[in-house]
């Protein structure tokens, strides 16, 4: 089975988090920006979120180490040459208590892609990852990030949170050359830090 289940953060990472998540605006399904509209035009969207343009630098170079952290992994687990997931597409998005991820696989993703989960916070019950086809069950600790190929023999689900809210990222990758995006060259993706070039 090839998944895996790296953790980079340091405990000021997941402080530098948690701060961020508490002072900053999600958008939800109601009240979401034009820049959403694709994410939010999807059947039983059931979380809030907040994007790359929102987040500090400090919160940035925490993605930052994750994506090319990722990148590192998936290679080593293929034994080819992945790129990064794309930083500048990085959000975080809350599950309230009540809400999780039904079992699903993203169909519309190209070969190759893999896709990668990171948990953010403790403090609440539930929100177990499972996937369909393993008898595995794993609560992810903060930091805990879940990696695995985008493909329907790895259909996955979130339990339903309980007391209190999850904060979670989604990211994908794929092999050099090729796009992880539908309807995105590979040509066309920009693969730098466009809010924080000039540190």
């Amino acid at each position: 089975m090839t998944y895996q289940i790296i953790n980079i953060a340091t405990e000021e990472d997941l402080r530098l988090i948690n701060d961020f998540v508490n002072s900053v605006k999600f958008n939800s399904k109601d009240d979401h920006i034009p820049l959403h509209d694709l994410l939010f035009s999807y059947p039983n969207v059931n979380f809030e979120i907040t994007t790359y343009g929102d987040m500090s630098k400090e919160v940035v170079d925490i993605f930052e180490k994750y994506v090319f952290a990722i990148q590192k992994a998936v290679t080593e687990l293929t034994q080819i040459k992945y790129d990064p997931p794309i930083l500048g597409k990085s959000y975080i998005m809350k599950h309230l208590s009540g809400t999780g991820m039904s079992m699903q696989h993203a169909s519309d993703r190209p070969m190759n892609v893999y896709r990668s989960i990171v948990k953010w916070n403790s403090n609440h019950s539930g929100g177990i990852f499972r996937f369909k086809n393993y008898k595995i069950a794993k609560t992810l600790l903060p930091g805990d990030c879940i990696i695995f190929p985008e493909t329907e023999e790895y259909m996955r689900e979130i339990t339903n949170v309980e007391n209190g809210d999850m904060f979670i990222s989604d990211f994908w990758n794929a092999p050099v050359g090729q796009s992880p995006y539908p309807g995105l060259k590979y040509e066309e993706i920009y693969w730098g830090n466009p809010l924080w070039e000039n540190r």
